[in-house]
């Protein structure tokens, strides 16, 4: 990294920034009391840059959003080339970068599986999964949906209502009290959750795999399929599903997924799959549904990694059935920024790295590598109980050091962020991560999310599973009541 030079850094009256910051922007997470101040001055491949000079290894490639790291050079060029030739173009026009970044996907990339229409653009992962539900209850003319436990969609309306991890839901939360106040109409009527596939800490209580029935079908399936009989499957128009679960941070059963599509299938039911964290090289596939051999959606929702984060863009690929429906008729719909070209020549570039690349397969490699050494960790560490990942995206679940199996924060995923919290050993490692040099994003409170960009090095992630490693070592100090002495 070649960092970002004393004289660029002292260009900007930090303090100033800082004020502003503090004045005028409303944040997300914290009170106003409560927020911390923190400017970041530049970014560059593996790594983050403080304005006071911290450099910080991102471990989590932003919100696992970088998979070809920070300002790479082949995305940066073809941004500047597309404002040397545009300013604004709308979706009623063409331009030879939609074409292009349009070809790319649904040619390129899906063309072998066979299954994929065409594409729309969006301007985010959030309004892709939007669109995604405006299009299945269009095509199928029914009202309902069905979500999972500790999903994460995104936080527009329709795409927050999927949300399955109730202290995500766009909620108030007062710091100095359990008061909680809820977005009215969230979630939206016809919105409903099966359990998850989460077997690690499972939420109708089974063990994987004694939890198949006839040694085939898993319990969760098993549910959901009671969900999808007690509404009714004439009234469904989807299941909404991620093939690996991004912020709730979970890797399900290997059979799980080839499971939900057969039996979406029977029913007759659509299924959109959500690759908004998962796509574009991110597992190991191009796709994180490809690792089940024989499944393809109806329709599936991408965002984040399409564009390596360069520029805001998300999408929606349908399937030629649902094309065929789709086409038949005048789309009454419209995106001010869907398609934009520059955004298109920033799409189009990403992908065309990915593939010249082979990002997938060094995702892969990478994985094998990071797997191991967090497999280390697992081996010798009392507070790691489990690592599970694919390609560059891994799971590690957090336990006390006791030998128990005890969790840290007893209500997980079910927390609410308000009053005082209960301790959150995830934030902690990030904390504790980052006095070691490296940056990690999480969310569930047991469970830490490790996602290193795609072009990342094993020196890399060698740093980054020794700062990992360290910080491990002082949550094992840490001296927290459990819930039996509570």
């Amino acid at each position: 990294m070649s960092g970002v030079s004393d004289a660029d850094r002292h260009a900007v009256d930090w303090d100033q920034i800082r004020a502003w910051d503090e004045e005028y922007y409303a944040h997300v997470f914290v009170t106003a009391d409560e927020y911390e101040h923190r400017a970041i001055v530049g970014t560059d491949g593996d790594f983050i840059e403080l304005s006071d000079g911290t450099r910080l290894l991102d471990f989590t490639s932003g919100l696992l959003c970088t998979n070809a790291g920070h300002r790479n050079e082949r995305i940066r060029n073809a941004i500047v080339e597309a404002l040397d030739r545009y300013g604004f173009v709308w979706e009623g026009w063409a331009t030879d970068y939609r074409a292009r970044a349009a070809k790319l996907i649904i040619d390129d990339l899906l063309g072998p599986d066979d299954w994929a229409g065409r594409v729309r653009f969006t301007s985010s992962g959030s309004e892709a999964v939007e669109l995604a539900l405006l299009v299945a209850k269009l095509v199928t003319d029914r009202p309902n949906v069905i979500s999972r436990d500790f999903a994460y969609h995104g936080w527009t309306h329709g795409a927050l209502s999927l949300m399955g991890l109730p202290g995500s839901r766009g909620i108030l939360a007062a710091a100095d009290s359990r008061e909680i106040r809820r977005p009215a109409g969230v979630p939206m009527q016809g919105v409903h959750f099966a359990p998850a596939p989460y077997c690690f800490s499972c939420p109708i209580g089974h063990t994987y795999p004694a939890c198949k029935r006839g040694a085939d079908t898993l319990a969760c399936i098993d549910s959901l399929e009671h969900l999808i009989r007690t509404l009714g499957p004439d009234s469904i128009a989807a299941v909404v599903a991620e093939p690996i679960f991004g912020v709730g941070m979970f890797h399900p059963p290997a059979e799980y997924l080839t499971q939900l599509r057969e039996l979406t299938r029977e029913y007759g039911i659509l299924w959109i799959d959500d690759e908004v964290m998962t796509g574009f090289g991110r597992t190991g596939k191009a796709f994180a549904y490809q690792h089940s051999a024989g499944v393809t959606p109806d329709l599936m929702a991408l965002g984040k990694g399409m564009v390596s984060a360069a520029l805001p863009a998300g999408g929606v690929v349908m399937s030629r059935a649902v094309c065929e429906v789709m086409d038949r008729y005048r789309w009454e719909t419209v995106s001010t920024f869907a398609g934009h070209p520059v955004v298109m020549a920033a799409v189009a570039a990403n992908i065309e790295w990915m593939i010249e690349e082979r990002i997938p397969e060094r995702a892969t490699e990478l994985g094998r590598y990071l797997g191991s050494r967090l497999q280390e960790l697992a081996d010798s560490h009392p507070c790691v109980a489990e690592v599970a990942g694919a390609g560059l995206l891994w799971a590690v679940e957090l336990v006390r050091p006791d030998g128990s199996g005890e969790r840290f924060a007893p209500d997980d995923r079910h927390g609410l962020p308000s009053g005082d919290h209960s301790f959150s050993p995830s934030f902690f490692l990030a904390g504790e991560c980052e006095k070691r040099g490296v940056a990690l994003a999480t969310a569930p409170p047991n469970t830490l999310r490790v996602g290193p960009p795609l072009n990342t090095t094993e020196a890399h992630i060698d740093l980054g599973i020794e700062a990992l490693r360290g910080a491990l070592d002082e949550l094992a100090r840490v001296d927290t009541p459990s819930r039996s002495a509570g």
